[in-house]
């Protein structure tokens, strides 16, 4: 969140305010080759990082392209998963 900041460490993984996020759900740590921003990396006022769990392939915040989102910019929230079926839950 703004104020926040995001580092990523030579083996991929992903510190918010020093503190590594546990991400057991990622299978490769391997980075998008694209990643142009530089880290670590302060989020601005009123915007949100965002990171796909495809990481090699993910386009997100590590690209300056399409940087930081405006909070402005989001409509909605994730609060129910059906894919896969096995996994179906109320977030």
């Amino acid at each position: 969140l703004e104020g926040d900041k995001v580092n990523i460490d030579q083996n991929g993984y992903i510190f918010v305010n020093d503190k590594k996020l546990e991400e057991n759900y990622i299978q490769s740590r391997k980075d998008n080759p694209l990643r142009d921003e530089i880290f670590p990396y302060t989020v601005s006022q009123g915007h949100i990082f965002v990171l796909g769990d495809h990481r090699t392939h993910a386009i997100d915040s590590r690209m300056r392209d399409l940087g930081v989102i405006d909070q402005n910019q989001i409509v909605g929230k994730v609060v129910l998963r059906v894919y896969p079926v096995i996994r179906f839950s109320v977030l």
